[in-house]
């Protein structure tokens, strides 16, 4: 909007020559976010702690290795609403905002015998942003995936991407007209070198991967869209 401050916090150097090309035009102050200054990031199942700017040992519950950004956007906001005198938001109640913060289905860690952790990945990009953080976390050894997708999203590209981190998969159909069946995924899956089996249901793949993650001691990752999300922790509640 006109004269009103407008924040970038990506790092798509040409988005943000339109962006700002275009707050230029209408006396927009932009601001960007200084994505440099995000230091010593500490990553752990329990959480994740950094220094950004002048803050130090900012503390997180979520995990993810794209929290510190997204937690650093919102410094960022706070520091602009602040300098306006829009807001007057002191930095306890910024530690305090960012402790507690929840994000559901966002590398949400839902259980842990075995470990489990929910992502809404669902698209090559979302994958790609897991597949880093599996790779961050479970560093040594591959992990087992329970998984389904939409029949028009590219899942040959996102079975290469799983298979350079999962060894196993559990695949479902989701409940959308327009969901790949589960056994055709299976078959990709395996195609791409993944131990994949197909489930008629969610109930019927949640129960099955949750015995064999734990009887192996490997971790397991749901990935899906938020509805299945809702499903599946309605699901995991009753069997756990």
């Amino acid at each position: 909007k006109k004269g009103c401050p407008v924040l970038f916090g990506g790092n798509d150097e040409k988005a943000l020559a339109v962006i700002r090309d275009y707050a230029n035009e209408i006396r927009s102050p932009i601001y960007v976010t200084d994505r440099s200054s995000i230091r010593n990031t500490r990553t752990a199942l329990d959480g994740t702690s950094f220094d950004f700017e002048d803050m130090r040992d900012i503390r997180l519950g979520l995990l993810g290795l794209y929290q510190p950004y997204n937690a650093a956007n919102v410094k960022t906001a706070v520091d602009i609403l602040n300098s306006t005198g829009a807001l007057r938001i002191p930095t306890d109640a910024i530690y305090a905002g960012f402790s507690e913060a929840k994000w559901p289905a966002r590398f949400e860690l839902i259980g842990t015998d075995p470990t489990v952790i929910y992502d809404g990945a669902h698209n090559p990009e979302g994958i790609a942003a897991a597949v880093k953080s599996i790779k961050e976390y479970f560093p040594r050894n591959k992990v087992y995936i329970l998984s389904g997708v939409m029949k028009d999203k590219d899942y040959n590209c996102i079975a290469a991407d799983l298979s350079t981190v999962a060894s196993r998969a559990f695949t479902v159909t989701p409940d959308n007209p327009r969901a790949l069946d589960a056994k055709e995924y299976a078959a990709v899956l395996s195609a791409h070198g993944i131990e994949a089996s197909a489930f008629d249901t969610l109930a019927d793949g949640l129960s099955a991967a949750l015995e064999v993650s734990r009887r192996d001691n490997v971790p397991l990752i749901c990935l899906g869209s938020l509805y299945m999300y809702s499903e599946l922790m309605g699901i995991y509640e009753k069997i756990k």
